[in-house]
């Protein structure tokens, strides 16, 4: 598998954990349960950081190609 499809997995990956973990975090701030809600909501936004740099890496990678 290339790097360009490596991306694109971790992406995806990424952008599923981010939305999963603030979904879980909604649900927990609704229960009352502020603690556990703002340690999943630290993880989706950790998630979607990291899947924030691997769309600007791969928009590079795409670039490179292209030149």
């Amino acid at each position: 598998m290339n790097n360009k499809n490596n991306l694109e997995i971790q992406i995806r990956t990424y952008s599923a954990q981010a939305s999963q973990f603030s979904k879980e975090a909604m649900a927990e701030f609704a229960s009352s349960n502020f603690e556990q809600g703002r340690a999943l909501m630290k993880k989706a936004n950790e998630a979607g950081k990291s899947y924030r740099e691997l769309i600007k890496q791969l928009k590079q990678l795409e670039q490179n190609q292209t030149a």
